[in-house]
């Protein structure tokens, strides 16, 4: 697809060893279920998909690499990942595999997913707009459309050397954010 413009590259934009720099893109949302979200980021971006349990999926082969679908809490994962598990007696599939989707569905109603990007070259980092776009067609919801919703885009980009003064430099610029939002 790769609809979208290039982006403006920063002033480092390459790495010590003469490589593009990358960053990696976390986007929130709510609105759909698993499914939904990989239908329409497979129908924008191609590749295959894999699903883990209800609450994980991955995505390979995109046009802007590797993608993790992800309902954006650790415990309802974990549930998932239990009822996916060898351990559950095989008279008891049936009843947890249909608990695990309706945890998904209810679980979708109040918490966030998530799609994760792999690192990504800055100077194909406008691909990153062609999952916006699918999801916001797909009906995927904002922080505006609900009052319980509070969600966010998270970069975390590459830094171009690992020199003691560009790490401290970053590291400034990092921290009062982290204190600020008390996530250190």
């Amino acid at each position: 697809m790769h609809s979208a413009r290039p982006f403006p590259l920063p002033e480092r934009a390459l790495r010590a060893d003469g490589g593009m720099r990358r960053l990696g893109v976390e986007i929130e949302f709510g609105g759909l279920q698993g499914q939904a979200i990989v239908d329409a980021l497979l129908a924008a971006l191609g590749g295959s998909a894999s699903a883990r349990t209800v609450a994980e999926w991955r995505l390979e082969d995109t046009l802007i690499g590797s993608l993790r679908v992800e309902l954006d809490s650790r415990l309802v994962q974990q549930v998932a990942r239990d009822v996916n598990a060898d351990s559950v007696p095989s008279w008891l599939a049936d009843v947890t595999e249909w608990t695990a989707d309706v945890l998904e569905r209810f679980a979708s109603l109040v918490l966030p997913w998530e799609v994760v990007t792999g690192p990504v070259p800055l100077d194909e980092l406008h691909g990153a707009e062609d999952i916006v776009t699918a999801l916001r067609e797909a009906g995927a919801l904002g922080t505006r459309q609900a009052p319980h919703f509070a969600f966010g885009v998270h970069l975390n980009p590459e830094l171009p050397d690992l020199e003691g003064e560009t790490v401290l430099a970053y590291f400034k610029a990092y921290a009062p954010m982290s204190f600020e939002t008390g996530k250190v």
